[in-house]
């Protein structure tokens, strides 16, 4: 196995080698690679941002708090990870690199496995682990396409314009780097607030769309004026904001949660049906004793609400209330291929994946104007709350379901994006 000087290290002659798929060792401490990075939450306890970043499958049971305790890095004692571990993307002498910055490096070993780290606004944007160096290589050439990078290192032989070369023995550094510890051991809100890579990419959009949808509004506006009138139907009118829509399904959807002997949840469905949000989950146990399954609900149900059976499958549905701090964008629809542009550029700056449909309509009989839209769908393991962010300044958007499988660990959120036929 390979070992490689490391200068900086907190141990003077420290040598790095890995230890683990996820961790490598310096001297006689551990790093921990591959954690998943969010914005600390001034509005949820330490304990409970965990446990909703981890899913309805489990909560994180470790984190690591960077950049003044703006970010937090979340890592569970599942994957062998340990109180006092070093978090890797904190672990860089990166003094001179500037704030935005990128970096593909191997890790010691026989293996061929990848390291992909990145900071944007002096914030952690990755922090990746790849099992071969074409994927590495296919994930770094994806995080290329955000702006500004002041400084990028990856191998010579991959030919990226201005990539610098570096081991990471040269570039790492224990001096500042910060541990994980215990969610356990903290109870207390989270007091700073945070940003999110996702979030700074919205302000580069922000004033210029203000801009544009006011005077998108006045022109609007003064052809209205001109027009006669013809009714129109808004189907985004009354329906949630997407981020209001997600906050409120999963604390829905956390109740539902219900495991009594013989049953298995099958999944988790929370959908806007055109009036209100409605939550529901369904159960597989051929042979689950429906009376047990009907007490473990008991106390969830609510009035006039119940658990219906049909053989080995049965099935609760309850309403979902969003609260007082719902709001959504007011403004018109964009027009549908600007709305389009500015969706996949957000998504593949993040190296995430969208799948996005389009439906143009025409008027119908009576005259009235049908909305065109794009159908949105995507899929992740973790971290669904900032996809919504990723949608939260564009107007005309309509949630349509939040669905949780937990026997593939998977989220599905499926979005209405109208736009304006003209």
């Amino acid at each position: 196995m390979e070992d490689r000087q490391v200068p900086g290290a907190a141990e003077a002659g420290g040598r790095i080698r890995a230890i683990a798929p996820n961790r490598i060792a310096v001297g006689k401490r551990e790093v921990a690679l591959g954690l998943l990075w969010q914005p600390a939450n001034t509005e949820l306890a330490l304990r409970e941002q965990a446990r909703i970043a981890g899913g309805a499958s489990g909560g994180f049971d470790l984190h690591a708090r960077h950049s003044g305790s703006r970010q937090i890095g979340f890592g569970t004692t599942r994957d062998d990870l340990m109180p006092g571990m070093l978090a890797g993307a904190t672990a860089f002498d990166s003094g001179g690199w500037g704030d935005n910055w990128l970096a593909a490096l191997r890790l010691p070993g026989d293996d061929d496995r990848w390291w992909i780290v990145a900071m944007r606004g002096s914030l952690i944007y990755e922090d990746m682990l790849h099992a071969t160096e074409a994927e590495a290589r296919k994930a770094l050439a994806r995080s290329l396409e955000a702006p500004d990078w002041e400084k990028v290192i990856a191998p010579r032989s991959w030919e990226f314009a201005k990539a610098e070369h570096a081991e990471l023995g040269n570039v790492l550094s224990l001096d500042s780097a910060v541990r994980l510890r215990r969610v356990n051991w903290e109870s207390r809100a989270l007091m700073t607030a945070a940003a999110v890579a996702a979030i700074a990419l919205l302000l580069l959009y922000g004033w210029s769309q203000w801009s544009e949808r006011r005077q998108l509004a006045l022109a609007e506006l003064q052809e209205s004026r001109a027009a006669p009138e013809v009714p129109r139907t808004f189907p985004w009118k009354n329906a949630p904001g997407v981020p209001a829509f997600i906050e409120g399904c999963l604390g829905r959807m956390e109740e539902l949660v219900i495991l009594p002997p013989g049953w298995l949840i099958d999944s988790l469905v929370c959908a806007w049906t055109g009036k209100s949000v409605t939550a529901s989950v369904v159960w597989q146990g051929k042979s689950g004793n429906p009376a047990l399954l009907r007490a473990a609900a008991s106390g969830t149900e609510g009035e006039g609400a119940g658990v219906s059976v049909s053989g080995g499958r049965a099935e609760l549905v309850l309403p979902v209330e969003l609260g007082q701090a719902e709001s959504r964008l007011s403004g018109e629809p964009w027009e549908l291929a600007r709305l389009e542009t500015v969706i996949r550029e957000r998504f593949r700056s993040l190296g995430l994946d969208v799948a996005i449909s389009r439906r143009d309509f025409s008027p119908d009989r009576s005259g009235v104007r049908a909305f065109p839209r794009l159908d949105l769908g995507f899929r992740t393991s973790a971290g669904i709350e900032e996809y919504g962010l990723l949608l939260s300044d564009l107007p005309a958007l309509v949630p349509e379901a939040l669905v949780y499988r937990p026997g593939a660990n998977i989220w599905q959120l499926t979005v209405k994006a109208y736009s304006d036929p003209g």
